[in-house]
C-alpha cells in the first residue's frame, strides 16, 4: 500500500483524495510518495443513465445537481457489461473533470458474485489510479 511506501507516521500518510507525486520504483511500485495537497478531488454520490455500452459512453447525473458525459472506460473495478441505467455510483472529480467512477455496491463491498449456483467470498478491493 502506499501509506506502507512511505517512510512518516500514518498521520502523513496519503488519503482519499490528495493529491500525492511518487517515482516508480523496482518492479512498478511506488516510492517516495509525497502529499503534494490535502483534499483536492472530490467524491460525488450520483447515477448513471443512458448507457450505451457499444459507443462505450454514458451520463452521469450527480445526486446534487449537474450532468456529465462520460467515457464508460473511466469506470474502474467492474466490467462495462456489469453496468445498469440508473445505478448508484460515486465519481471523483479533480479540477472539474471526472477522473474515476465506481458503482457504490462495488465500493461499499454491497455486491455478491455468483458462480454456477455457489456465491463466492468477493475479492478485496483494488481500485486503480488512472493518469492523466
Amino acid at each position: 500500500t502506499i501509506a506502507s511506501v512511505t517512510s512518516r507516521n500514518s498521520h502523513d500518510a496519503p488519503k482519499r483524495g490528495d493529491l500525492v507525486t511518487f517515482s516508480k520504483g523496482k518492479g512498478g511500485k511506488a516510492k517516495e510518495v509525497r502529499v503534494e495537497k490535502r483534499l483536492t478531488a472530490m467524491k460525488i454520490a450520483g447515477k448513471l443513465n443512458d448507457i450505451s455500452k457499444e459507443n462505450d459512453t454514458a451520463t452521469f447525473l450527480a445526486a446534487k445537481g449537474g450532468k456529465f458525459g462520460i467515457c464508460l472506460s473511466d469506470v474502474v473495478n467492474c466490467k462495462k457489461d456489469m453496468l445498469k441505467d440508473k445505478e448508484a455510483v460515486k465519481d471523483i472529480q479533480h479540477d472539474g473533470k471526472i477522473v474515476g467512477i465506481c458503482r457504490s455496491a462495488d465500493l461499499y463491498l454491497e455486491s455478491t458474485i455468483v458462480t454456477g449456483s455457489a456465491k463466492k467470498e468477493r475479492p478485496k478491493l483494488n481500485l486503480t489510479v488512472k493518469g492523466s
